[in-house]
């Protein structure tokens, strides 16, 4: 069985309302929230968690956090600057139980595979040192590259760091819709599988798609509260307009039915491999250290 997990924000309370009804245990939350853009430094909100004791306090939620690194490309230039000090202050501030390694910038048919395997090796160099210096939570192994070539490269590289858990960001390949890249999403997620102890697919809340992918452990989806800042609300598998303005209950109400959906959908078929579900482990919590 596939879980879902909500993907929330951490500036926007009304996407953290579904907690209650996660029946996974597991949320992510996104560091890009806590970086201004301009500057590429922490902004107030990233205070207040520290403040609270971490990311479990201040949202209230007592289950897994996995810190999701995923972010714009801007962004991913302005921290870069600051090495990795910006990635060991959010992990150990935050105390999530899982953080993703680091982002980086690869286009499918735009970047050579000589220049993402140097972008990958940037990534693992940043990877070596948040090992080392983020012990408090365990890694989730983001897993970059737009063919087999690259995805294989970081996929050993990692595994050789001892990373056993990893996460494709289908997102990417979904955005625009178009059957070739998601068909290529679903081979390169297919070569991941058979190296993870568990796998997460993030950005994946497609009911379509929920089959095709269903060899992963976990989808990753802010799809509940982007449908509900459309105007759309759940009715069964599909979406339909609503009037009336953006509010928490129809992020709620989207997410319970889609959590509904894909449990549904998945079970009621036969799964694509016989890979045996593994949960997420808790990790222990490590102390605050100060701002970089």
């Amino acid at each position: 069985m596939v879980d879902l997990a909500p993907t929330l924000r951490l500036d926007d309370t009304s996407t953290q309302t579904v907690l209650p009804y996660v029946k996974s245990g597991i949320a992510c939350v996104r560091m890009q929230d806590l970086v201004t853009v301009a500057t590429g430094r922490f902004n107030y909100l990233f205070y207040r968690i520290k403040r609270a004791g971490g990311v479990h306090n201040f949202l209230g939620f007592k289950g897994i956090v996995i810190l999701s690194t995923v972010m714009q490309d801007p962004l991913i230039k302005k921290i870069d600057k600051y090495g990795a000090a910006m990635y060991i202050n959010a992990i150990n501030t935050l105390k999530p139980n899982y953080y993703m390694t680091p982002d980086g910038t690869i286009y499918d048919k735009v970047t050579t595979d000589r220049d993402a395997l140097y972008e990958i090796s940037r990534i693992l160099i940043l990877t070596k040192v948040l090992i080392r210096e983020c012990s408090g939570s365990k890694p989730v192994g983001l897993i970059k590259g737009s063919n087999e070539i690259q995805v294989d490269f970081h996929i050993n590289a990692l595994k050789n760091l001892g990373i056993e858990d990893f996460t494709f960001h289908t997102g990417d390949f979904f955005r625009h819709g178009s059957g070739t890249m998601i068909k290529k999403a679903r081979m390169l997620c297919s070569r991941i599988r058979p190296h993870a102890k568990r796998l997460m697919l993030y950005g994946m809340g497609s009911q379509r798609r929920a089959i095709e992918f269903s060899f992963a452990d976990v989808y990753a989806t802010q799809s509940h509260f982007i449908a509900a800042q459309k105007h759309t609300i759940y009715n069964g598998c599909q979406k339909v307009k609503y009037n009336g303005s953006y509010s928490s209950s129809i992020v709620e109400k989207n997410f319970i039915q889609l959590q509904k959906n894909i449990m549904s959908i998945i079970s009621h078929q036969t799964k694509l491999t016989s890979w045996m579900v593994k949960r997420w482990e808790e990790a222990p919590l490590q102390a605050e250290i100060t701002s970089v």
